[in-house]
């Protein structure tokens, strides 16, 4: 059952693209959407309930943990995604020789969080913090290491489930416990709740759906595998790094309420990135088939890029207009005059956030992974080097227009390797 469904799924590919696409992207982007609103209500009960330096804090273990998980992945997540979209057969073997891998993996990254908190000197308060979203942070990686075996077969009707119930949880749980009279620790616990939910979810629809997950340990299978998938895993650390280390740097150079007014801002913009998580993810499998059939997949990307683009700048356009609004309606008075100044500036970044995160899904999927770990080295050093020179001179304005610089440079580096190197030889015409 778990072979035929996963082959069926592939062969499914080849009919009505575009329409699938839809689906698959529609799917995800309402169960994305209200997940990423979730996210944004947390953030914002936070914010009014707790103050900015809490907020602070929060969006400091975040920042870490997105981090120190994004590195203790390897690029093992995204393997597996894409070698059971390119062989279906071979998922239940991969998978079985990858989990207990996994699983050591996030063990190291709880103890580098520890260790992290325990260099940078933070309080007790804070340290505790890191460490419990550390701990949400490994339960959702497990689940989305499941949900990247519905992704190869292009079945996002389980992931989205699997994102929707845990959403629903958090929804409903934070402002309940929050509006009387709730900690961190409780917003924590309710947070933790959710994400293991949403793990049992994906566990039981991948034992029921497709195969029972084993565990096999094979030691020189586990070298071989990380060999190959490392550049991945330092793709996705780049990525994060300039997309996280920003309010790590707010945080030491300014203070925690400075990351607060910042991350109020910048979690309101974020909401919107659930429209090209969904789109990427949706694109992924078709990506895979670069090598097969070149000129349909770098049409598919050309119009991916065009569609992503106006995406971004229509929503960039709305914020640098609701600003103030915005921030008043969500996070209180307090807040205006703060965060409302930086979310005029970084709502741009989604203009190119959304085109350069599809051009890197793409690398990915296309086996460019070495390419695209040097691109965003290059754009993470970028980042942290002109956040050094902007932050101290205009504080975390500064910040947002670092991030808008480095995502412009990520996309026009990864578009000319992808239309110079891996299709160079597809004439614009037919694409």
């Amino acid at each position: 059952m778990t072979r035929a469904r996963l082959t069926r799924r592939w062969q499914l590919i080849q009919s009505d693209e575009r329409q699938r696409l839809f689906k698959n992207t529609g799917l995800l982007l309402a169960a994305t959407a209200f997940a990423r609103l979730a996210g944004v209500i947390t953030v914002a009960l936070i914010g009014r309930r707790l103050g900015p330096d809490i907020l602070g804090d929060y969006a400091l273990g975040m920042a870490w943990a997105a981090i120190i998980f994004q590195i203790a992945d390897m690029g093992l997540s995204v393997t597996l995604r894409r070698e059971a979209a390119r062989r279906p057969d071979d998922a239940p073997s991969l998978y079985s020789y990858l989990l207990p891998l996994f699983g050591v993996m996030m063990g190291l990254g709880l103890l580098a969080a520890f260790g992290t908190g325990k260099l940078f000197g933070y309080s007790a308060g804070t340290l505790w913090i890191v460490i419990g979203i550390a701990v949400i942070s490994i339960v959702d990686r497990f689940a989305q290491f499941n949900m990247a075996v519905f992704d190869a077969s292009e079945a996002m009707e389980y992931s989205a489930s699997s994102i929707l119930v845990r959403a629903v949880i958090i929804a409903v749980g934070v402002p309940l416990y929050l509006w009387y009279g709730g900690t961190i620790g409780g917003v924590l616990l309710v947070l933790l709740l959710a994400a293991s939910i949403e793990m049992l979810v994906t566990h039981l629809l991948l034992a029921r759906l497709y195969f029972r997950p084993r565990l096999r340990f094979n030691p020189r299978r586990w070298k071989a595998i990380l060999l190959d998938s490392y550049p991945l895993a330092f793709s996705g650390i780049f990525v994060i790094i300039y997309y996280r280390v920003d309010t790590i740097m707010i945080q030491s150079m300014i203070g925690a309420a400075a990351a607060g007014y910042y991350n109020a801002a910048y979690a309101l913009m974020g909401g919107f990135t659930m429209i090209s998580v969904a789109f990427n993810r949706s694109m992924f499998a078709q990506f895979a088939q670069a090598d097969t059939r070149p000129q349909a997949v770098l049409k598919a990307l050309n119009r991916g890029i065009l569609w992503m683009g106006v995406a971004g700048g229509s929503i960039a356009v709305g914020l640098f207009l609701f600003a103030t609004p915005l921030i008043r309606l969500l996070y209180g008075s307090s807040f205006v005059g703060e965060s409302d100044v930086v979310l005029r500036v970084l709502g741009w970044t989604l203009l190119f956030m959304f085109m350069s995160s599809l051009c890197g899904s793409f690398l990915n999927a296309s086996g460019h992974q070495q390419t695209s770990m040097r691109i965003t080295a290059i754009t993470a050093t970028l980042n942290v080097v002109l956040n050094f020179l902007f932050i101290p001179r205009i504080g975390y304005v500064g910040a947002a227009i670092t991030t808008i610089l480095s995502y412009a440079f990520g996309l026009s580096a990864m578009y000319f390797y992808i239309r110079t190197r891996v299709f160079a030889n597809v004439s614009k015409g037919t694409a």
